[in-house]
């Protein structure tokens, strides 16, 4: 909505909403962003407008989307699996614990040029991947 409460978007997905961010998976700085949007049935769908452009099927109710520089995003799902995509069709790496995250980040702490994943979960712990 605008800030005077007009629409200026809308569009329904499959089920509740859990989590979104903005994607740049064109690579374009957001000139033409899309939105990527997790739900409680374990799908992440990537809109463009109000179209489904991708859907990529997960394995529990997806909880945290942070997109990553470029066509990369992190995941996060109630099962405590933690996993980043290449682009809607490439998993790079994922791992499970025991608990839910609850937050992600991605920032290149070592300046060596890659996004390390900062990861909160529901025990109070964060990690660095």
């Amino acid at each position: 909505m605008t800030y005077q409460g007009a629409e200026s978007f809308w569009t329904v997905t499959g089920d509740n909403v859990s989590a979104m961010c903005l994607y740049d998976m064109d690579n374009t700085t957001f000139i033409t962003p899309y939105l990527l949007v997790g739900s409680d049935d374990f799908e992440i769908r990537v809109f463009r407008n109000e179209e489904v452009i991708h859907e990529i099927t997960e394995a529990d109710r997806v909880v945290v989307l942070h997109a990553i520089n470029g066509p990369r995003f992190a995941y996060g799902l109630a099962n405590g699996t933690v996993g980043v995509y290449a682009n809607p069709r490439t998993r790079l790496w994922r791992v499970k614990t025991k608990y839910q995250p609850t937050a992600l980040l991605a920032y290149d702490i070592d300046l060596d040029g890659v996004a390390e994943i900062f990861s909160g979960w529901s025990n109070g712990k964060w990690f660095v991947m």
